[in-house]
């Protein structure tokens, strides 16, 4: 069956399904935007596996300038280690239909751990000191297609209306730009949050009695605000995963409901405690994603949360094509992906230990955990955006072999073997090792 054929099948399937509950029956002489349901289309089903991991740590010494209270510099030197990486995936699409890869990615950390939450997301904590950090918590901000709060299903959200100014006239904000105005983002410290600062978290996650009382709905709520199916949702956590804070938009404004609700389906949030090194490289378009009605069909509401989340990107240049790299795979192809890439770690404060990402490194046991994301087709059909992505993740722990310069994990090299790089230099090819 052609592509197109299948995705109107897919359809006609869901609209049967849908209909029943789509429409609220509370509200329905009130104008309510729907919620951007972007119907599910073919996915491809992918298999990642680390099949090579090298790790050479090197010992130097790092000086930087520091300057006192007076403003007078000076030079610091501080123990330091480089670890330079090599890390194998073996990609393999595992259908019988070609596939386009946009991104790849690996963690490697002393713990990791998949865990379920309402919006998913990742947390890494890189290092001893990072609970004692300014803003020890990360936080993710969402619209989801409903909620159950107190065991009642909810999926209509009121919000007031939004203006912007031009030449002194105030003009209201369309939806759904206007729901961008519901991550209220503050800095702090240097520090983005959401709904609640850092100061408010920390009052906030002791007792949960602050802000906690669900206001009344306006009087005249239909004439001064907007409709919309579909609940934001803002979520804390510690940096090891631990539920902090749960706040939901409810008659214009953020309340507290931790505890009080959940979800027909979980995202999966991964967990980085004690990272060694972490790397995504993105390969191609992401998928689209449309949150302005001028532009096409809205396909996605706004998400947000702390920028700056520890992830190392290395962007794969835009011109991959001239590079040698092919990004679709066809069906049932595997081949070798390389992240090479070295990693500072710098003693800070003076005489601190070395962190337990290294640690682990040195007892020979490390995490891994790697990803790889693609979808069949990221157009639409006839008009229409199908969610076509899939992503395959593997969480492994790694027994790593002393060498002398470093440690080695080894699945899939021979004794008188060596990777070979391709022209587009992530990926690789076993070849014999030449004699020297």
């Amino acid at each position: 069956m052609k592509f197109a054929a299948k995705l109107a099948l897919i359809a006609v399937l869901a609209t049967m399904t849908g209909i029943a509950f789509a429409s609220p029956l509370l509200y329905t002489s009130l104008d309510i935007k729907p919620f951007p349901r972007v119907p599910e289309g073919p996915k491809a089903d992918f298999s990642v596996n680390v099949v090579y991991a090298s790790f050479n740590p090197v010992d130097w010494q790092y000086t930087t300038t520091v300057w006192d209270e007076a403003g007078t510099p000076s030079n610091k030197t501080y123990p330091a280690t480089n670890v330079t990486y090599n890390v194998v995936l073996n990609v393999t699409n595992l259908s019988d239909q070609p596939a386009t890869i946009y991104e790849f990615a690996f963690t490697a950390a002393q713990g990791i751990s998949v865990k379920q939450s309402i919006l998913g997301g990742t947390i890494y904590e890189s290092g001893p000191y990072s609970e004692s950090s300014i803003f020890p918590s990360k936080y993710f901000g969402g619209i989801v297609d409903g909620v159950y709060l107190d065991g009642k299903w909810v999926n209509i959200t009121w919000i007031p209306e939004g203006h912007y100014e031009i030449d002194g006239t105030w003009i209201p904000t369309p939806y759904p730009e206007c729901l961008f105005a519901l991550t209220q983002a503050y800095w702090h410290g240097g520090i983005t949050g959401g709904p609640l600062t850092p100061d408010d978290l920390r009052v906030i996650s002791a007792d949960h009695k602050i802000n906690g009382t669900i206001p009344d709905l306006p009087a005249n709520a239909s004439e001064t605000g907007v409709w919309f199916e579909g609940v934001p949702i803002a979520e804390y956590y510690s940096l090891t995963g631990d539920p902090l804070v749960t706040e939901m938009y409810i008659n214009g404004s953020w309340v507290d409901v931790t505890g009080r609700v959940t979800v027909d389906k979980t995202q999966p949030m991964m967990v980085a405690s004690d990272m060694l090194v972490n790397e995504v490289l993105p390969v191609g378009a992401q998928p689209y994603e449309n949150y302005n009605a001028t532009t096409g069909p809205v396909t996605g509401l706004p998400r947000w949360g702390d920028w700056n989340t520890g992830r190392g990107y290395s962007w794969f240049p835009w011109v991959w094509g001239s590079q040698g790299f092919n990004n679709t795979w066809a069906p049932h192809e595997s081949r070798l992906i390389m992240f090479n890439n070295t990693q500072l770690f710098v003693r800070f404060p003076e005489g601190a230990p070395p962190s337990n990402g290294l640690a682990a490194l040195q007892s020979g046991n490390i995490k891994l955990y790697a990803s790889v994301s693609n979808y069949i087709n990221n157009w639409p059909v006839n008009g229409t955006y199908y969610n076509t992505v899939s992503t395959a993740t593997q969480v492994i722990q790694l027994h790593l072999d002393k060498t002398p310069n470093g440690y080695v994990y080894n699945v899939v090299l021979a004794d008188n073997q060596t990777f070979q790089p391709s022209n587009s230099s992530i990926e690789v090819t076993i070849a014999p090792r030449t004699q020297p």
